[in-house]
């Protein structure tokens, strides 16, 4: 019950003060923020900044690249840069596997062992000059279709490729080889 009194009492002073009677205090003006201009910074290309990135897998690198020899780094970075030169389009390679199986692959091409469990894949590349002409091969470790890490090697004409492995197949050693190269040059 004196609560009750308590609230209708504060109740009849607040309205006994006129709107007019409480004090507003006037905010300060806000003044126009002029635009500072904005000072240009020489930033290192992003191919550049993910050169120093080391990974195990892709998924350890960003923008689309792909973790080369424990590396992120582009497709494109592994092509020298020259001036002029004859650019050439990469066709075919031809692979053999320690299984004793040949392929001739395309980009985007290739093939797996250990039912799945492991995976290859020769990876799309831009045009190239003429003699440098390197195969990068995605190498896609799965465990019961999902893959859980992927990472590219880069073999030449006549390289052998270091053992793949996986981690949950002890048995699995694994090489690729590439035997022959075919490319287009204009």
């Amino acid at each position: 019950m004196k609560q009750l009194l308590l609230i209708i009492l504060v109740l009849f002073i607040v309205s006994c003060v006129s709107p007019e009677d409480i004090l507003v205090e006037e905010l300060p003006k806000v003044e126009e923020v002029k635009e500072q201009p904005v000072e240009e910074i020489d930033a290192e290309p992003i191919q550049e900044i993910a050169k120093t990135t080391s990974c195990k897998f892709s998924s350890d690198c960003e923008n689309g690249f792909y973790c080369i020899e424990t590396q992120c780094k582009s497709i494109e970075s592994l092509n020298e840069k020259k001036q002029k030169c004859e650019l050439c389009t990469f066709k075919t390679a031809t692979i053999l596997t320690s299984d004793g199986e040949t392929y001739t692959e395309g980009q985007g091409k290739g093939s797996y062992t250990y039912a799945g469990a492991l995976e290859w894949k020769i990876v799309p590349m831009p045009k190239y000059c003429k003699g440098d002409t390197k195969v990068p091969i995605t190498i896609f470790k799965r465990n019961y279709d999902e893959v859980f890490g992927d990472e590219v090697i880069v073999l030449k004409k006549g390289e052998k490729s270091t053992v793949l492995t996986h981690p949950l197949i002890d048995e699995l050693k694994f090489t690729l080889e590439v035997i022959d190269i075919t490319e287009s040059c204009s």
